[in-house]
């Protein structure tokens, strides 16, 4: 039910099409003063969600070595 309201797949006039990225695409050099449109996206505009998302991929690799390794002895 929850899908029946999502535009189709691909679909130009959607609102991240139409309002989001002409958005970053024209503001972004301005704002942040980065050339690169993604890097100004990943570290201006979604800094906090892409240091947490990298916090966490480092917790579950120490976790993992955690578990994964052997003691001696």
């Amino acid at each position: 039910m929850g899908v029946a309201d999502f535009p189709p797949w691909a679909d130009p006039g959607q609102p991240a099409a139409v309002h989001v990225s002409p958005r970053y695409i024209e503001k972004a050099l301005e704002e942040t003063g980065v050339p690169n449109v993604v890097t100004a996206v990943l570290a201006d505009y979604r800094g906090y969600d892409t240091m947490f998302e990298t916090a966490v991929i480092f917790t579950a690799g120490v976790a993992v070595i955690m578990l994964l390794r052997r003691s001696r002895g």
